[in-house]
């Protein structure tokens, strides 16, 4: 009987986990008298190409131009002998987003995305179910339409038309392409994906570092609840204070006892901390590292750390004891520690001093001749196994710090950024790191840049929080709560919620350029020595307008719209740069309206280039792109830097008179700009909510709809229509 149940549950475990997509090459077939050509890939047909029927085509169907086996590269071709359009369409299983198959460079700004659109100039499609890359090339082509449709079977589709001539048009198909192109061999998408929602919160360390108490945690939670929970910071995260710095093994008390034993500052021990952060509305968040400070194991004890043969501990920099990772010790050490702090409510672990178990410790007893190098990437592994396994599925984990290959498809975040601090140099690497490590966000985890301080010089606060909130990456604040005066408490609600945003770029990560932030800072305090004349030279480009990690663009697709935010940081002095509109991701035969959103300002309209002015270091700028449509449009809105995606429902319009507004409800008074083209300078306006409106024309083609609450707003153009004002 227990074997038939054993075997029960095993045939379930199994059945839960999905097979992976095989690498095997897609299959062409072409029908002349239909014009269609179909391409096959795991049992489906993924892409087809439409064009007249009885025409012939230049194409093949078999594996002549497989160049590569492993990891697999098929290159497929399509060409014509006289010039003709095809549609081609890709319908794909599960989620898909837009994705350009190389980085971009300097003078070109770095691309991302909300929602599915389809991205102006981005050659290619990525598979997220499937981990499926598809580019093309060699062929003028262009979107049809703005974004992806989700078909009946809920299927990601988009479409592409292709001008065919003798010269072929070439699409590039690369199955498991995280998964063995790019060398991160533990991605199964189809088995988990990271927690893609948004993470905002506070952290204890760099506000206070160790000296913390559960009386301060709750005055720093009632902050938060009051200022920042209404926009959507909903974490609180305690970092190292909480437990008796000599935590370890002892004859008494095992790891976990000793990391949960209260002390002054928390007298009920950080179990009940936890319940308490969670009646003030946020989410408990807490620290732990892989360390073993003290050692003295009952007699007859298991061994849990490395040992010399002379029996005298192997020496691990940064770790006083280096746990073993053997599977035995894990369940000793770290797994009961783990099921703890997430029964007591912990819905986000922070483990800390990975980077040190990885190289120091296994590492350094690979080096010795301990255990093998596969032994020690097993053993890292299996850590982070147990971390899921112990912490539950829901836990929201964050490996910290470095990117492992082990911990793929078991945790939700990875910091990516070298110990930050309220210094430019260390604002800068998280900036730039973003950039560098950009094709793995929200698909390998999320990425986290570490604490945000916050209360660093305004300008460079301004730059680091737009970046993090509009790439979407871990916004964790971390100052004192005193620090969070009236310019700064607004400064942080207008980036907040940071966005769900994907990368529409992928290659290899790029290790070109400087990862540590001291040596590039000698003498930061020296009039001999400026800001701008240490960082000269440090970073690759440094003599274009514009160079990599300086220029981001962001292409937000929503119910409200489609749109783009333009990001200019000067992580170092910039001049004036005239930057081409298709660099950003745009049309450059559309004409663009743009608006500041930092200063809330409409800056006329542009086409085929944009000119952004000099910056000194630590500057940024905020601009939002709409496509101009010869009607009134909102450019932009008081309450988020993004534009519209946090605050903005739909926005339509009616028999070309009436323009219908919808917004969601935020928490202040805030305001919805927008453009009137000539001869539509009159209007009256009608609330459907009860909320207060008022709709004023502040300009000579802006009007400000300003709203207390939430709307859903009516505004006539026509001003022979009796559409009943209601400005109060």
């Amino acid at each position: 009987m227990k074997k038939l149940f054993l075997f029960l549950l095993l045939s379930v475990i199994a059945s839960s986990v999905l097979a992976e997509p095989p690498a095997v090459y897609p299959k062409a077939r072409y029908y002349k008298d239909k014009g269609l050509l179909t391409m096959e890939y795991n049992k489906r047909v993924f892409m087809t190409a439409q064009v007249p029927p009885g025409e012939e085509l230049v194409t093949r169907s078999t594996s002549d131009g497989c160049f590569i086996s492993t990891p697999l590269f098929e290159q497929f071709y399509l060409a014509a002998d006289k010039e003709m359009k095809a549609v081609v369409t890709f319908d794909l299983p599960g989620e898909a987003i837009c994705m350009k198959p190389k980085r971009s460079g300097d003078n070109q700004a770095v691309l991302g995305q909300v929602g599915h659109p389809l991205i102006y100039g981005v050659n290619g499609i990525y598979s997220l179910t499937d981990d499926l890359m598809i580019d093309w090339t060699d062929a003028d082509w262009k979107w049809q339409g703005e974004r992806f449709e989700i078909s009946t079977n809920g299927n990601y589709v988009a479409k592409l038309e292709v001008d065919l001539k003798k010269g072929p048009w070439l699409v590039n198909i690369r199955p498991l392409y995280y998964k063995e192109h790019l060398g991160y061999r533990y991605y199964e998408p189809w088995n988990f994906r990271p927690q893609t929602q948004p993470i905002a919160g506070w952290c204890s360390w760099l506000a206070y570092y160790k000296d913390i108490s559960e009386k301060l945690i709750l005055e720093v939670a009632d902050v938060l609840t009051n200022k920042f929970l209404p926009y959507g910071l909903d974490y609180l995260q305690i970092d190292d204070g909480y437990q008796d710095q000599t935590f370890g093994i002892t004859k008494d008390k095992t790891l976990s006892e000793s990391w949960l034993t209260p002390i002054d500052g928390f007298p009920n021990g950080i179990t009940s901390t936890a319940k308490l952060i969670a009646k003030k509305g946020l989410k408990p968040g807490v620290w732990m590292n892989t360390d073993i400070r003290t050692y003295d194991p009952p007699e007859g004890a298991k061994d849990v750390i490395f040992k010399n043969p002379d029996g005298r501990s192997m020496y691990a920099a940064w770790l006083s004891y280096a746990n073993d990772c053997t599977d035995e010790s894990l369940d000793i050490t770290l797994a009961p520690l783990w099921a703890k702090l997430a029964e007591a409510g912990y819905v986000y672990i922070k483990i800390d001093a990975l980077r040190h178990t990885c190289f120091d410790a296994l590492g350094n007893a690979v080096s010795k001749g301990y255990i093998t190098m596969e032994e020690a990437r097993k053993r890292l592994r299996r850590l982070f196994e147990v971390a899921r396994e112990k912490a539950g599925k829901d836990t929201f984990l964050l490996s910290c710090w470095g990117t492992f290959t082990e911990n793929i498809g078991l945790v939700d975040a990875s910091r990516i950024s070298t110990d930050t601090n309220p210094n430019w140099e260390r604002l800068l690497l998280q900036q730039y790191e973003l950039a560098r490590f950009w094709p793995l966000q929200r698909i390998i985890y999320q990425l986290d840049p570490d604490h945000i301080c916050a209360r660093a010089q305004a300008n460079w606060a301004r730059a680091t929080l737009s970046t993090v909130s509009l790439c979407g990456g871990l916004f964790m604040i971390s100052d004192p709560i005193q620090s969070y005066d009236e310019r700064l408490t607004r400064t942080i609600q207008k980036v907040l919620p940071n966005l769900p945003t994907y990368p529409a770029e992928t290659a290899p990560i790029d290790f070109s350029a400087p990862a540590y932030a001291s040596h590039i800072w000698t003498g930061r305090d020296s009039k001999e020595n400026p800001i701008d004349d240490s960082l000269s030279g440090v970073f690759p480009g440094q003599d274009q307008p514009s160079p990599f990690g300086t220029l981001w663009s962001y292409h937000i697709d929503c119910q409200a719209g489609r749109w783009s935010v333009l990001q200019r940081n000067a992580l170092w002095k910039l001049p004036e740069a005239e930057i081409k509109i298709k660099d950003l991701g745009l049309d450059p035969k559309e004409e663009y309206l743009v608006f500041d959103s930092w200063k809330g300002k409409f800056l006329g309209s542009v086409k085929e280039t944009i000119k952004l002015p000099a910056m000194r270091t630590g500057d940024s700028l905020t601009f939002v792109l709409r496509k101009k449509t010869g009607l009134p449009q909102i450019i932009g809105t008081s309450r988020h830097i993004a534009g519209g995606f946090v605050e903005l429902e739909k926005e339509e319009w009616i028999d070309n008179d009436l323009f219908h507004i919808v917004t969601k409800e935020q928490p202040e008074l805030w305001t919805v700009f927008i453009y009137l083209p000539e001869g539509y300078e009159t209007f009256s306006a009608a609330n459907l909510f009860t909320f207060p409106v008022e709709v004023v024309k502040t300009g000579t083609n802006v009007a400000e709809l300003r709203i207390k609450g939430a709307a859903d707003v009516q505004i006539n153009f026509n001003p022979d229509a009796k559409t009943e004002s209601s400005s109060k």
